[in-house]
């Protein structure tokens, strides 16, 4: 019996696409970390061989469809299943199947400042940015306001909104509840900023904080004298520079919420991290900078602190901040531990107190990319800087364990920016 070369075609690819249908786990799981070419990518380090044979999916509701190979583009942060032949010595896997998954909308709790606002077609309605999220603010959204702002008023940058909603496939955010409050500054919080103000660069040069003082008394910036290299300290402070928004260097000088940032390198040769104020003074050891590949990865870096200060982690966190810190300090010295902190290190063993460090590092994490993008950064080098940095014995990336903010970024970039 002759089969009609239609119903055959048709047949193979049934078969195919019930073949591609794994009841088993995934050989790889995870987010595309690098793009070399279209035929050559990296998911979480591992680097994947795709050719002529590799088929592609997208998954949706645990469902496949077949797509054609040459409408597939992958972008960093894509979120795939990969099912081929592991080449473990060379962390390498040549692709059979890869699927394509597709985010769902989700609900967003956001609380942060409005860094950017965008010109809306419906009047009185605009697009916002805040949290790291654009949000747009629909008609049917309930609004509500402090005693000092009104609709006239409130839709600007430099003020505080917190918000919830529907975050759809495009990554936009549709509020259903936002509300709005003036940017302020309360006693405590400048008493924060003065109490660590300083000139960054004239720090004696013999100064220096014991362990013992670091221990019991936290991290003190006036007693960590800067770093001298001309040419590195014109670099990060240029770049620094780049990176703050628009609104506030339009702020005037006596704007209270104006912050006079100051980028100042040191020598920590144990950090491999840096240290943001409330008042704008960000320290960042030499050697951080040297482990960077590039100004995108860099600038990620001092995104992340330039955020952390606009969004007054340090005040609003200030439990939470003590514990990242104690946890450093110790990690610094040994491991040894870190008495005297009280609520803090409560917070650190806490769930709640877990939760909290969970959203420092997301959100400073998130509005980082808002201001590497304004500024003309490579967003995408940004999970890369966090994972070298985490790359303390110099294994290799392909050898390293994403860490904890590099995944949330890939995740963050590819649901909210896929690709742009």
């Amino acid at each position: 019996m002759r089969i009609h070369p239609v119903f055959a075609a048709f047949l193979l690819f049934a078969v195919t696409a019930l073949h591609a249908q794994h009841d088993y786990d995934p050989d790889l799981y995870g987010y595309v970390t690098q793009v070399t070419s279209p035929t050559e990518v990296d998911v979480n380090g591992t680097h994947v061989r795709i050719d002529s044979g590799t088929q592609f999916f997208t998954k949706a509701a645990n469902k496949l469809s077949r797509i054609e190979a040459t409408g597939v583009k992958l972008y960093i942060g894509q979120n795939v299943e990969v099912y081929g032949k592991q080449h473990n010595k060379e962390h390498t896997i040549e692709a059979t199947q890869l699927n394509l998954l597709q985010p769902n909308p989700v609900d967003v709790d956001g609380f942060g400042v409005v860094d950017a606002s965008f010109e809306s077609s419906t009047p009185g309605r605009p697009t916002l940015r805040a949290d790291g999220y654009v949000i747009r603010i629909p008609e049917k959204c309930t609004l509500s306001f402090d005693s000092s702002l009104s609709a006239a008023t409130a839709f600007d940058t430099n003020i505080w909104i917190t918000f919830h909603g529907t975050q759809g496939p495009d990554g936009v955010v549709v509020a259903d509840k936002a509300r709005f409050r003036t940017n302020t500054i309360e006693d405590s919080e400048g008493h924060l900023r003065a109490k660590t103000e300083h000139d960054p660069s004239a720090v004696d040069t013999n100064a220096k904080q014991t362990t013992a003082s670091k221990v019991f008394r936290g991290i003190d910036p006036k007693q960590i004298p800067p770093y001298n290299d001309a040419a590195m300290q014109a670099r990060v402070s240029a770049i620094g520079e780049k990176l703050i928004p628009s609104y506030q260097r339009q702020l005037p000088d006596s704007d209270p919420t104006r912050i006079e940032f100051r980028f100042q390198l040191v020598d920590e040769p144990h950090w491999h991290y840096t240290l943001d104020w409330p008042n704008g003074i960000i320290l960042i050891p030499y050697q951080v900078v040297e482990r960077l590949k590039n100004d995108s990865q860099l600038a990620a870096v001092l995104a992340d602190d330039i955020a952390s200060v606009l969004e007054k982690q340090f005040y609003r966190y200030l439990p939470a901040r003590h514990s990242m810190f104690a946890a450093q300090i110790a990690g610094d010295i040994g491991g040894a531990f870190v008495p005297g902190l009280g609520l803090a290190t409560l917070a650190t063993n806490s769930v709640v107190g877990s939760k909290m460090m969970q959203h420092i590092m997301g959100q400073s994490s998130r509005v980082s990319l808002c201001l590497m993008h304004d500024a003309g950064y490579d967003v995408t080098e940004a999970p890369r800087a966090w994972w070298l940095l985490a790359d303390t014995k110099s294994k290799g990336l392909d050898r390293t364990p994403l860490p904890a903010r590099s995944k949330y970024l890939y995740k963050f970039l590819g649901e909210t920016w896929r690709g742009q």
